[in-house]
């Protein structure tokens, strides 16, 4: 009996355009435009018709090929944080490299106690000032404002001398030329009002005070002494009213009391230990933080370190002061500002009983430059028409 040979099935790798089936017989598939021959019937055993593919599309692959990597590092974690476990347990087994800290900056002290000691220290090395001056003068009572421009001139001595110019004076929004003048040489303080052509001179110190004391040097190789705090009652916008219209000093003096002055600056004791200063506390015409003495602020007054505000100026230091009951003044509050880098004053305000304020305010400073003698000038007027009032030291009765 003969056997009947089955066909074998072939396996074909063309793929159907159309319908996306795979052919065994890849001539006859290839050159079908569909998927179904005439010529070839559907029961034939050399054909068979896949509706599914039996190999995977291309985005199955991409899809695996973003999935791997991530399984990799599933599969490596565990075992890295294991030996990252046993290198903590067995040190001596797995040395590690251990970086010091980096040094940390100590921060500067912010303490009052630490401010009063930088400005004083500063202070000692301070021969000479120089600055633009600017004093504003409200009364809200009388509704009164103006602003005096001006310069300064500090020698810090022995002895201690000052003078302060004004030559401009702005009144609402007038600015007019009118020239004050505040001396003080060492013994005579003068006030010099050109306007009025009023010269006052009072002899504040005793005679021979400064006798053994070096003269006001102005060579710049001299040693400067030490400051004192200029924390002093306002000046009189008005010029006082001479006692005499001559041009000779009178026979005897009109006034123990200098316009601005209490009488304990003009009439001192001879054996005074310590010789009157205008520009110490409660002493002058004028609030001028030239200098600080921590051991005199904080016998005199109550001391406290303000933060700073936006109306300060910028970068400051803001020293608010009351005095205390056995200080006699007739300020009732005191602020002072210094610059936080240079520790050189910036400004003074006072207010006064009768709520009178006073601003002093300095700029353009200039330190330690030499100091003429036509700098600090006290020699009264020699031109007509000035009327002089020339007072010496008399000690009280």
């Amino acid at each position: 009996m003969q056997k009947t040979k089955t066909p074998q099935r072939r396996v074909g790798t063309a793929h159907h355009p159309t319908v996306g089936c795979h052919c065994l017989l890849a001539k006859q598939c290839l050159a079908s435009p569909t998927t179904t021959d005439p010529r070839v019937p559907l029961t034939s055993p050399l054909v068979s018709v896949q509706t599914t593919p039996t190999h995977p599309r291309p985005d199955r692959f991409l899809r695996y090929a973003l999935l791997l990597p991530l399984a990799l590092t599933l599969l490596t974690t565990p075992a890295a944080c294991q030996t990252q476990a046993q290198a903590s347990a067995n040190p001596t087994t797995q040395p590690t490299t251990q970086t010091a800290p980096a040094p940390t900056t100590q921060p500067t002290p912010t303490t009052l106690d630490h401010y009063l000691n930088q400005i004083e220290a500063r202070a000692t090395q301070t021969n000479t000032l120089r600055a633009d001056i600017r004093y504003d003068r409200t009364q809200p009572l009388v509704g009164d404002h103006q602003r005096r421009f001006g310069r300064l001139t500090y020698d810090a001595g022995p002895p201690k001398r000052f003078a302060i110019h004004f030559d401009r004076l702005l009144v609402d929004t007038r600015l007019d030329r009118e020239h004050r003048h505040y001396i003080f040489d060492g013994t005579w303080l003068v006030e010099r009002y050109d306007a009025d052509r009023l010269f006052i001179k009072r002899q504040i110190v005793p005679p021979n005070t400064h006798k053994n004391q070096p003269t006001p040097a102005t060579s710049p190789d001299r040693k400067g002494g030490v400051l004192r705090p200029p924390l002093t009652q306002p000046i009189n916008d008005t010029p006082p009213t001479p006692a005499t219209h001559s041009d000779t000093p009178p026979s005897a003096p009109p006034s123990d009391a200098t316009p601005g002055l209490p009488s304990s600056a003009t009439n001192q004791p001879h054996s005074h230990p310590n010789p009157p200063d205008p520009l110490a506390l409660g002493q002058g015409p004028f609030v001028l933080p030239l200098n600080l003495r921590k051991h005199d602020l904080q016998k005199r007054f109550n001391i406290t370190l303000i933060p700073p505000t936006e109306s300060d100026p910028e970068n400051t230091i803001h020293l608010h002061l009351t005095p205390k009951p056995t200080f006699k003044t007739n300020h009732t509050t005191i602020d002072l500002w210094y610059h936080q880098e240079t520790l050189l004053p910036l400004q003074a305000r006072t207010t006064d009983d009768s709520q009178n304020i006073s601003l002093v305010t300095l700029t353009n400073h200039q330190l330690n430059t030499p100091i003429t003698p036509n700098d600090i000038n006290t020699t009264e007027p020699t031109d007509r028409g000035w009327r002089i009032e020339i007072t010496p030291y008399e000690p009280p009765q």
